[in-house]
């Protein structure tokens, strides 16, 4: 495209050269003819002519291409300035929605996490297991445990005083037998609580330890061996028929009952 404005531009100045070659050749012409004949006088003139015209041509001809090739050029690095502009704008355009797109996922994601329930890890079951059966036991085991510190307090010989018969099954009121037996319900909530709670601070340390932390296979075995037990020396004694079935009964509730979740937990 280039070379064909330099060309029409040419074309456009020709004229123009060789009307100012015509006139100052017959300027000269008419110069020279005062002293010459006519026939060498038209052809210096002629010459003059087809000089002038072909040297004008070079001079001004020749700046018209340059002109206009400077101002391609020019055009050309405008159009690309406005090119590098639009792709700018449109890459910052790209950016700017790539990034709301990423906060979106982010804020997507938190609300994910802010609704999703947190996993409850086995000690967090646990304590709130044992929480639970600690704050929610019946009346009647407050009031057990209130009963049996006031005789314990209450007994001049202490040394005498804990044994089979008193135990922290008996300070949490288990109580088995035809007469002043509990239910089978409320045994089974005592024996429960027995397993979760903590034994009082007055019981001997040496007997806190042989019955171990709440919850864990020692106690488990304890309350189980400690049924076995009471079931085991009144076995042959009269009329406790129905207490030595109460206890082997609860007994074997009690392991099938909290056998494995002592195991899940622990």
């Amino acid at each position: 495209m280039t070379t064909k404005n330099n060309n029409s531009q040419a074309k456009k100045s020709s004229p123009i050269c060789w009307l100012v070659s015509a006139i100052a050749s017959v300027f000269i012409g008419s110069k020279l003819i005062m002293g010459m004949e006519t026939a060498p006088t038209i052809l210096i003139s002629l010459s003059i002519f087809f000089i002038l015209g072909w040297a004008f041509q070079k001079i001004f001809g020749a700046n018209i291409p340059i002109s206009d090739e400077a101002k391609e050029k020019e055009n050309r690095q405008r159009i690309e300035s406005i090119n590098k502009k639009k792709k700018a704008v449109e890459e910052k355009k790209r950016q700017d929605d790539y990034n709301k797109h990423l906060k979106k996922l982010e804020i997507s994601k938190k609300n994910k996490k802010k609704k999703a329930p947190k996993e409850k890890s086995s000690q967090d079951e646990l304590n709130e297991y044992l929480t639970s059966i600690r704050i929610n036991k019946p009346g009647y085991i407050l009031k057990a445990q209130i009963e049996f510190e006031r005789d314990y307090k209450s007994t001049e010989n202490l040394s005498d005083f804990f044994g089979v018969d008193r135990s922290p099954l008996s300070c949490f009121g288990y109580v088995v037998g035809k007469t002043k037996g509990r239910t089978a319900e409320d045994r089974k909530i005592i024996l429960e609580y027995a397993l979760c709670a903590q034994i009082p601070d007055y019981f001997p340390k040496n007997y806190i330890n042989d019955w171990g932390n709440p919850f864990t296979f020692k106690r488990f075995n304890k309350i189980v061996s400690h049924l076995t037990a009471l079931a085991d020396l009144r076995e042959n004694r009269k009329n406790l028929e129905v207490a030595v079935m109460h206890w082997r009964t609860d007994a074997e509730w009690f392991s099938k009952r909290f056998h494995e979740k002592i195991r899940k937990f622990t």
